[in-house]
């Protein structure tokens, strides 16, 4: 689940069962800085975790963790 906000909060989540791509959106200020945006879509849905450090190790263990979940699934 994500949070963002100070004086009015916003939660959002989702399954990772149903998530269908991850992305890193990298501005030139973030690649200097390493930094990136996460997106993470699902069916109908998706999620986005912005000032993220060190993206790439961020979207691999994110990876790992859904294609579990889906192993598990069709196990």
């Amino acid at each position: 689940s994500v949070k963002q906000g100070i004086l009015t909060t916003f939660e959002d989540s989702l399954n990772l069962d149903t998530v269908e791509n991850v992305e890193t959106v990298t501005t030139i200020i973030g690649r200097l800085l390493n930094y990136s945006t996460i997106r993470i879509y699902a069916y109908g849905s998706w999620v986005e975790v912005p000032n993220v450090q060190n993206p790439e190790g961020l979207k691999q263990r994110l990876n790992d963790i859904i294609k579990s979940k889906k192993s598990d699934v069709n196990a």
